[in-house]
């Protein structure tokens, strides 16, 4: 009987200390004592402190998700001005082949016969567009 009563009494003066005290005398399980736990499981801290850590979890998790998606989008971008790129270099190749051509064209024109002005033009002209293309590849850094 007197096990029963002194058991009553400790349970109603942790049932008051922790009604009092709510969360204040320390969240933390592993810096609390016996009394700090068992006022911490009776007032609801711990399941507090458990689904604000799950929240916080679900959060950063969503973050990082974010995060990942992107970052797919920028190597998607990446892989898009990198096709750019090889299209532009093939495109100056084409060119520079053209104006290799245009070139033995011309001499072998100003063997048969006297240079025409307008093909120099032209072919300045053309060497003026490879040189503009080559250049803009060129300043974009990307090999």
């Amino acid at each position: 009987m007197m096990v029963a009563r002194q058991i009553i009494v400790l349970a109603a003066a942790l049932a008051a200390l922790s009604a009092g005290t709510g969360c204040a005398i320390c969240d933390d399980p592993h810096q609390g004592g016996f009394v700090s736990g068992i006022s911490n499981l009776a007032s609801g801290c711990y399941v507090e402190r458990v689904a604000e850590r799950e929240g916080t979890l679900e959060e950063e998790q969503t973050q990082g998700t974010v995060l990942q998606d992107r970052a797919a989008e920028i190597q998607r971008q990446r892989d898009r001005v990198q096709a750019d790129l090889a299209a532009a270099r093939s495109r100056l190749d084409e060119l520079d082949r053209d104006l290799a051509a245009l070139r033995r064209r011309l001499e072998e024109a100003q063997a048969r016969q006297p240079v025409d002005p307008a093909h120099w033009a032209m072919l300045r002209d053309a060497e003026g567009k490879v040189l503009l293309a080559s250049a803009r590849i060129d300043q974009t850094g990307v090999t």
